[in-house]
């Protein structure tokens, strides 16, 4: 018997695909000391996703980064406002000259237990249910038809 219980349960990772590998790789985009600005206290990342569609109009480096100081004023106030803690908060961020983007950020535990928040698009249920759909056994499609 191993020492490991959740081997024990599941057996070994096959493939595991840490957050610090992400950011290298550049699927999230840390923003993290420009978050501690903010009084934000865990590290934050945005996916690769969130940080185009935020400054994808952008056109020097400061204002990218106005862009981020953007969000993450808005994603802060959005913490204050909050009555019920939770491990999701849904929130849309308004840049000049944009419709306002909704977003959502969610705090799990990073490469370590330790609390990380992450920005992300939501998954549009309209735009997925086709996808969903295709792959349901017949008895299922036949349900939300």
């Amino acid at each position: 018997m191993s020492t490991n219980p959740v081997n024990d349960l599941f057996g070994e990772v096959i493939y595991s695909y840490s957050r610090t590998q992400a950011i290298a790789d550049g699927i999230l985009v840390d923003v993290s000391s420009r978050a501690k600005r903010f009084t934000i206290r865990f590290p934050v990342a945005l996916t690769a996703a969130v940080y185009s569609a935020i400054t994808e109009r952008a056109v020097t480096e400061s204002l990218k980064e106005l862009c981020v100081d953007l969000l993450l004023i808005t994603m802060r106030q959005q913490i204050a406002r909050t009555a019920a803690p939770s491990d999701r908060l849904d929130f849309a961020v308004k840049l000049p000259h944009f419709p306002p983007i909704e977003l959502y950020a969610l705090c799990t535990p990073g490469d370590t237990p330790d609390p990380v928040i992450t920005v992300m698009l939501p998954m549009k249920t309209e735009r997925n249910r086709g996808a969903w759909l295709s792959q349901a056994p017949p008895s299922q499609q036949a349900e939300h038809e």
